[in-house]
């Protein structure tokens, strides 16, 4: 039994290793299919809570001034901003190639 297992295993395996690799279109099925939008907009109001808390945590027991209080939110809501903009302009364009912007030449609208 131990040898047709591994035998099993060896075959799936080597029929793995000759696949053909992934194409763009596959790809951006994937990641329109496993709603990957949805995911980040979870993620990313995640991220911004844990770096409020965290921010919260390292300034824990001072006593900020207004202004020191607004630049903590400040780099808080920052740090957020700047991680949407990287992680969007990467990805959003293979989720919605239809809006303006997002042009993939030889390629329609998908979902």
């Amino acid at each position: 039994m131990v040898k047709f297992i591994t035998l099993l295993a060896s075959l799936i395996f080597a029929s793995l290793a000759h696949c053909a690799p992934a194409s763009q279109e596959s790809i951006d099925r994937l990641l329109v299919d496993s709603k990957v939008e949805k995911m980040l907009d979870t993620m990313f109001a995640n991220v911004d809570q844990v770096m409020r808390r965290s921010m919260e945590g390292a300034v824990q027991g001072q006593q900020l001034s207004p202004e020191q209080r607004r630049v903590v939110d400040a780099t808080a809501a920052k740090f957020v901003e700047v991680m949407r903009e990287e992680m969007t302009g990467q990805i959003a364009p293979r989720l919605r190639p239809d809006l303006p912007g997002n042009l993939h030449p030889g390629r329609g609208p998908m979902g």
